[in-house]
């Protein structure tokens, strides 16, 4: 019975109870990992850290090498425009030669009709691009003119680019432009899209070709602004010589049908044989 009873009741507590109760009394600690312990958790961020690094040089050594390639575009044309200078090649071709900024199919395909079409690609749409993009466009109609003057051609944002350029004029180019879809309202408040048109020379002649529905034209209740739509946008902009197109029902891709590139075609011919005459 004395044995039971010591087995019921112990007089002396073991060890392992002693630290139970120890460790139940003692204030909470803050547990310090080790690197070892953390190394799990650590190697994803660890690696998504080096990729960023890399990224941001790789993004750093395109963007050097893209400047270095904008300037090198840049001095030639330098060097094609001091080497022109102002002297006009006569006209050897009673077809016309059309200078497309950012070309489309349909609209080559309306150009081809009536003479021949050189295509401009070699913009760029950064921000401070600008003065880049209207001087090599410059040159490109120096290259293009090898049978005379050169009719600009712009397509959406090569409109832009062709009214840059028609703020001066030039031997290489005619002081007459076809505007296909001119996208004078876009997603910020920015008005260079506007000053373009406003400035470009007092005597030129601009047809601006544009879809009725043209997104481009019509900014209705955008921000709060009260502007004008459509073909009334345009003319609200437009200081110099301008003829109007504006095919009805459709957007800003305004030659997608026949209809549309017939009424396109006998714009440009109306163009070209007023500014003949």
């Amino acid at each position: 019975a004395a044995h039971g009873a010591r087995e019921a009741y112990p007089t002396r507590p073991s060890r392992q109870r002693i630290s139970w109760n120890v460790q139940s009394l003692a204030p909470p600690s803050i547990t310090t990992l080790s690197c070892a312990s953390l190394l799990p958790f650590k190697l994803p961020a660890l690696a998504a850290f080096r990729r960023a690094r890399i990224n941001r040089f790789c993004d750093q050594a395109a963007m050097s090498g893209c400047k270095k390639r904008a300037a090198d575009a840049a001095a030639a044309a330098d060097a094609t425009i001091a080497a022109f200078g102002d002297s006009k090649r006569p006209r050897t071709s009673s077809r016309p030669t059309f200078l497309f900024c950012k070309p489309n199919q349909q609209v080559v395909e309306v150009l081809s009709r009536i003479g021949r079409v050189v295509t401009f690609t070699d913009f760029k749409t950064w921000p401070n691009s600008m003065p880049n993009n209207i001087k090599k466009l410059q040159a490109a109609a120096i290259n293009a003119s090898t049978e005379g003057p050169v009719v600009l051609v712009g397509s959406s944002f090569g409109c832009r680019i062709v009214a840059g350029l028609l703020k001066q004029r030039g031997a290489a180019w005619r002081n007459c432009a076809v505007m296909v879809s001119y996208p004078l309202y876009g997603d910020n408040a920015r008005s260079d899209r506007v000053a373009a048109l406003r400035e470009v020379n007092a005597d030129a002649a601009l047809l601006f070709h544009s879809g009725s529905r043209d997104e481009y034209l019509d900014r209705r209740g955008w921000r709060g602004q009260d502007v004008p739509t459509g073909r009334a946008a345009l003319e609200a902009v437009v200081s110099c010589n301008a003829t109007y197109s504006i095919v009805d029902g459709v957007g800003h891709s305004s030659c997608g049908s026949r209809r549309a590139k017939d009424q396109l075609q006998a714009a440009i011919e109306k163009l070209l044989r007023d500014d003949d005459a």
